[in-house]
């Protein structure tokens, strides 16, 4: 299996990854900085290529994905409203976890699990995903097709999200 994901963006994704993610990334930053040992991450956000041919280029795909840090395993999924046959469920068998500066880099590796195309049930998944300070790029790759964008990648830890909830629920 291939460990390695290619990160490199064009400036123009590279801005518009960043230009995406500045506003909604403050609580990422602030929920890593508050938990350094959480054991879960949650990431969602968008991505596209319009680049690739036929349906490929015209998807923009709205992710959405949760992993347990501690066994580097999940689920999720990915999906375009206007074109469903896109729409795709995946798990993610492993995970990587890198500090690097004013940030951290996350690296998943997966499988498709269910599709609309029946056809790409089985193909891989990887996805890179690096906050740099209040912007994170994600990059996924399904099969040998590669969509960039943003997201919003969230660590928590669930024993202090309930603690937070309940009582707001009473």
């Amino acid at each position: 299996m291939d460990t390695t994901l290619d990160l490199r963006m064009d400036r123009r994704h590279l801005l518009a990854s960043a230009g995406t993610a500045l506003a909604a990334t403050v609580t990422a930053t602030d929920a890593q900085a508050a938990h350094p040992r959480a054991d879960t991450l949650y990431a969602h956000g968008a991505v596209w290529n319009r680049d690739l041919p036929g349906l490929a280029g015209r998807l923009k795909l709205s992710f959405d994905f949760r992993v347990n840090l501690e066994s580097g395993t999940g689920g999720g999924s990915a999906s375009d409203p206007v074109h469903p046959e896109g729409n795709l469920h995946f798990d993610i068998t492993r995970t990587e976890r890198e500090r690097v500066p004013q940030g951290e880099r996350f690296r998943l590796w997966g499988v498709v699990t269910d599709a609309a195309m029946p056809e790409i049930v089985g193909l891989p998944v990887q996805i890179a995903a690096e906050t740099r300070g209040q912007a994170t790029a994600v990059v996924i790759r399904i099969g040998d097709q590669v969509f960039m964008g943003a997201g919003l990648v969230v660590i928590a830890i669930i024993a202090i999200l309930i603690g937070l909830l309940v009582p707001a629920l009473q």
